[in-house]
């Protein structure tokens, strides 16, 4: 499929099929003639061949440009690549398609959007490491994001079950947020008293101890660089990343993603964005990080969402609630009905158990798959889908969210 010149209609690109058809039915003739009669042999090939053609030739016609068109042709299995392929993501499904980027070792088809390294972490085996996260950007946008991969290795199973509390100290504004200024390691400390310049927060140790293995890879420092002038507040013709800084996770890779800017940036710092899917609480007593998006499925139906969000049970999150409630289910995701209910970013008197607890787990509800689609079927109700760049901001290096408490609001990434 190619996309055609600023119209994005979209074609098969059939010609190269037809040619391996005739090359396969060739070889299946030589090898039918061998065993059948000529007069039988000839004829089928030939018929099979001209059928090839004739449906090849059918394919190949424009396909919908539009949204709502668009639908017929996008799927839960293939949504960032369809919405690639006609150039209508928004930046909320553009955000969502690296996030299921990180199970597929690629950008997941996120729209203009490069890998630049991946961040590899050992598991057992130490002369093995693996992908556990990757930076991206956008050079037309001015963009980057750093991608937490979800639980996929026996490793990440032993980070989701270590320990349920620990204190941390973080300091962020510095490269080693964990480190206190004496030199000690800060990320599990029995101190009374918190250091100068440190914030201190009851973390779930294996989620903590994801992120700080991650930090050790060795491209680690390549994001340093790339964020040190957005943390900075340096002026934008020195900020690589002036159109945003995005921290981007799924599932553990969420609760990376949420401890990342807590620890680097700051629980108030407006330089870095996070966006996470089906995500786990990884703080005890909450944060107030309005600013970053919490995206979570619940259905009415079948009474089986994401179970994921509401674990650690008792703990808060600490971002603003994005609920994709599903009213009327299907086997077939195209005929479900969906609905945007939006939260208020929790406080930490508010009530501890905000999302539903759902004791089955439902993987289809938690696959990050399932968020992209999702995403795709509201990205309209959370900022309008376009064809053509928006323009590259030069005045702040963050982004901006206006939300209202009323569902059908539209939000808006600025």
């Amino acid at each position: 499929r190619r996309v055609h010149g600023d119209s994005h209609k979209v074609w098969y690109d059939s010609g190269s099929s037809v040619v391996s058809g005739v090359r396969l039915f060739s070889i299946a003739e030589t090898r039918l003639i061998d065993i059948c009669s000529q007069r039988m042999a000839r004829g089928l090939p030939t018929a099979v061949l001209l059928c090839i053609c004739f449906f090849a030739t059918g394919y190949a016609q424009e396909e919908p440009d539009s949204v709502e068109d668009a639908s017929d042709i996008v799927s839960v299995k293939n949504t960032c690549l369809s919405t690639n392929w006609l150039g209508i993501q928004s930046l909320e499904l553009q955000l969502t398609c690296l996030g299921f980027g990180a199970y597929r070792n690629n950008t997941g088809h996120a729209l203009g959007w490069r890998e630049v390294a991946s961040l590899d972490a050992e598991d057992f085996n130490c002369f093995i490491k693996k992908r556990k996260a990757y930076i991206a950007v956008h050079d037309e946008e001015k963009r980057c994001a750093i991608v937490f991969q979800g639980t996929r290795t026996p490793r990440d199973v032993v980070y989701d079950l270590n320990g349920y509390e620990q204190m941390a100290d973080f300091f962020p504004g510095n490269d080693d947020p964990f480190t206190n200024p004496n030199g000690s390691d800060s990320s599990n400390t029995t101190s009374d008293e918190v250091p100068p310049g440190g914030v201190r927060y009851r973390v779930y140790p294996g989620f903590l101890k994801n992120l700080i293995a991650i930090t050790r890879a060795q491209h680690w420092p390549l994001w340093l660089d790339l964020i040190r002038p957005a943390r900075d507040n340096l002026p934008p013709e020195q900020n690589p990343c002036r159109g945003g800084v995005f921290i981007i996770g799924h599932s553990l890779g969420g609760a990376a993603a949420s401890l990342h800017k807590l620890s680097h940036f700051g629980e108030n710092s407006t330089a870095a964005r996070v966006v996470v899917f089906g995500s786990p609480k990884p703080i005890r007593g909450g944060f107030h990080d309005c600013d970053g998006l919490r995206f979570y499925t619940t259905s009415v139906q079948d009474k089986r969402g994401d179970p994921v969000p509401s674990l650690v049970p008792g703990w808060l999150h600490g971002h603003t609630g994005i609920n994709l409630h599903i009213t009327e289910d299907s086997k077939d995701y195209r005929q479900i009905k969906l609905e945007l209910q939006t939260k208020s970013c929790p406080q930490r008197e508010e009530e501890r158990d905000e999302c539903p607890v759902y004791v089955s787990f439902n993987y289809r509800r938690h696959a990050m798959e399932t968020y992209a689609y999702l995403v795709w079927r509201i990205q309209d109700q959370l900022s309008p889908p376009t064809t053509t760049p928006t323009p590259t901001p030069t005045h702040t290096p963050h982004t901006s969210l206006a939300i209202t408490d009323t569902p059908s609001d539209k939000l808006f990434l600025q």
